[in-house]
């Protein structure tokens, strides 16, 4: 894996330098681009893939890292209601409050995992890049101040010890009920006022995807390859739910909820019918 290990220093180099550069010297069209390797669209592609890489506790941890951290985060915006910097400041659209950044737990959480789970120097200087990055440009861009985005890094990297945490101590039965326990709880809040849908929806769908999984002994670790199938069926069914949004919240958290589901098992169908099972079934 030294091929992988010279990739992920190369682009922290890349990204420190692009991001030194462009903060001494701001334009906007950089700083976007960085901002939306944060974004929901960038985990819907990102997470299936790496997902399916990992042996599947760990892809397990990995999902309740994110999802969690991004419904706390929801949560905690609707009970703090902290607002945002003023409107003539921000150069994309934000909506809802401002504390904590969505961009910057997203990242810390997905990011901060990865670098417990294989602690080595090269992805834990890209893990620690990305989130610097992605946390600069959200204040680069005037939408957050910088207390949101610390407190998104503190929820991020709280909850991913969490889970890191969790998956060392149990086994996927017992994460599947800290996906499904978190999944409901956030829905139920989103029921009464607070905190967002879309996190807890796909939580839900991830832990009905792991329950088919062991139902049907499919393959425990597909690959990467296959986890951009995964990928192809978040991105399809995910955006047209966001796009919905609390417009039709029932289609909404159903879209997400399937989304997240065969982004679990559609990879592992496919290994199955293309590749054979594999060396290793779950065995649940």
């Amino acid at each position: 894996m030294k091929w992988f290990n010279v990739i992920l220093v190369a682009l922290a180099l890349l990204l420190a330098f692009g991001s030194t550069f462009f903060y001494l010297n701001p334009h906007p069209s950089f700083w976007i681009l960085v901002s939306n390797l944060g974004s929901t669209e960038f985990y819907m592609v990102l997470l299936p893939i790496v997902y399916h890489a990992l042996p599947r506790a760990e892809a397990l941890g990995l999902a309740i890292a994110l999802l969690a951290a991004t419904t706390l985060t929801g949560i905690l915006k609707d009970l703090l209601k902290l607002p945002r910097p003023p409107e003539h400041l921000w150069v994309v659209r934000a909506e809802g409050y401002g504390f904590p950044s969505g961009h910057s737990t997203g990242s810390s959480a997905f990011w901060g995992y990865l670098a417990l789970l294989r602690p080595l120097a090269p992805l834990i200087a890209f893990a620690a890049v990305m989130v610097v990055a992605v946390s600069t440009s959200r204040l680069m861009l005037g939408v957050h101040y910088p207390r949101d985005v610390a407190g998104g890094v503190v929820v991020g990297v709280t909850v991913a010890s969490l889970s890191y945490m969790a998956m060392r101590r149990l086994d996927t039965r017992g994460l599947t009920l800290i996906a499904v326990a978190v999944g409901s709880l956030g829905l139920v809040l989103h029921l009464v006022g607070i905190g967002a849908l879309e996190p807890p929806s796909v939580l839900v769908g991830v832990a009905l995807g792991e329950l088919a999984c062991s139902r049907f002994k499919l393959v425990e670790r597909p690959g990467w390859a296959y986890g951009a199938i995964g990928s192809i069926l978040a991105l399809a069914l995910g955006v047209p739910a966001l796009r919905v949004g609390d417009e039709i919240p029932l289609l909404s958290v159903t879209l997400l909820a399937l989304a997240g589901s065969l982004a679990v098992i559609a990879p592992r169908v496919s290994r199955r019918i293309l590749g054979g099972r594999g060396e290793e079934a779950s065995s649940g």
